[in-house]
């Protein structure tokens, strides 16, 4: 077998990853982050606006985020903020 196969090509490598994805600070950033996890897991629960909020605070470094919800939503929030969080914490 050759040592010729492009490795740097397969589209899963981070790096090829992140220029699917955009930069961030541009306005379809979090859109196209949103589009590739839905792609890429289609059952995972994701709130955009959860998501949002805790990708903002991990790129700005920060380790608290406060979110608001009515009393009857948040066992839900709190559930879906969750599997967001550990989703960075082990993915």
């Amino acid at each position: 077998m050759s040592d010729t196969f492009p490795v740097h090509d397969d589209p899963d490598l981070p790096q090829n990853i992140a220029q699917r994805l955009g930069i961030p600070g541009k306005p379809d950033f979090f859109a196209s982050v949103l589009r590739f996890i839905r792609t890429s897991a289609p059952g995972f629960p994701l709130d955009p606006v959860i998501f949002q909020s805790i990708i903002l605070s991990v790129m700005a470094g920060n380790k608290h985020v406060l979110l608001r919800a009515k009393d009857e939503d948040i066992s839900i929030v709190q559930s879906l903020a969750s599997l967001v969080s550990n989703a960075f914490i082990n993915g």
